[in-house]
C-alpha cells in the first residue's frame, strides 16, 4: 500500500508542488515544479503497489494494481464545501456517512472479518441510497456525479486492514 498527496509550494519566488508518498512510518517528500502524474511515474519507475490511497486528483489515479482507496478526509472537506454552499439534499448525509466510516476505521482491530464485511455492505447500501437523493445545489450535483463514478473507491479500507480511511498518515 502506498499513500500520496501534494500541496502547493513556493521556492525562490516560483510556484511548485510538494509531494509526499508514504507507507507506515516511512515517507518520501519530493518537490516538483509540476502537479502532473509524471512526478509519481518518475518516482515509482516500474513499481506499482497493490493499493493506492489518495484524494480524487487524476494525477494520483491509475497506479494501484488491485485497488484505489479515496481519502475520506478529502471527501469530507469536499462535501462540507457543498453543505456550506447550500446543498441540503445530498452532501450533509454524505458527510455523516463518511464520518461513521472513519470512526469504524479507528476500531477495526476490535472487529472480526465478518463484522467488517457486514459494515462494508451497510456503507455500500447507504451510499447507493444517497446517490439517488437529489442535491439542492450545483456543488452537491458535481460531487454526487463524481462519486457515482468513484463509488468503488470509498470503502475498500473497511475490509482491507492494510488500508486506512485517510491519507493523513
Amino acid at each position: 500500500m502506498l499513500a500520496s498527496d501534494e500541496t502547493g509550494l513556493r521556492v525562490a519566488g516560483k510556484n511548485g508542488w510538494l509531494w509526499v508518498m508514504h507507507h507506515g512510518d516511512r515517507a518520501v517528500f519530493r518537490a516538483a515544479p509540476s502537479r502532473a502524474k509524471r512526478v509519481l511515474e518518475d518516482f515509482l519507475g516500474e513499481h506499482r503497489p497493490d493499493f493506492w490511497l489518495s484524494d480524487r486528483y487524476g494525477g494520483q489515479k491509475g497506479f494501484a494494481t488491485r485497488g484505489h482507496q479515496f481519502c475520506l478526509a478529502h471527501l469530507i472537506r469536499d462535501a462540507q464545501y457543498a453543505v456550506d454552499a447550500g446543498d441540503t439534499g445530498f452532501a450533509p448525509r454524505f458527510v455523516a456517512l463518511l464520518r461513521r466510516a472513519c470512526r469504524l476505521g479507528a476500531i477495526r482491530d476490535r472487529l472480526s472479518d465478518s463484522q467488517l464485511a457486514a459494515y462494508h455492505r451497510k456503507f455500500v447500501k447507504k451510499l447507493s441510497e444517497l446517490l439517488q437523493r437529489p442535491p439542492t445545489h450545483a456543488t452537491g450535483d458535481k460531487l454526487q456525479a463524481a462519486l457515482a463514478k468513484g463509488r468503488g473507491n470509498l470503502f475498500l479500507f473497511v475490509t482491507n486492514r492494510a488500508l486506512e480511511p485517510t491519507n493523513n498518515g
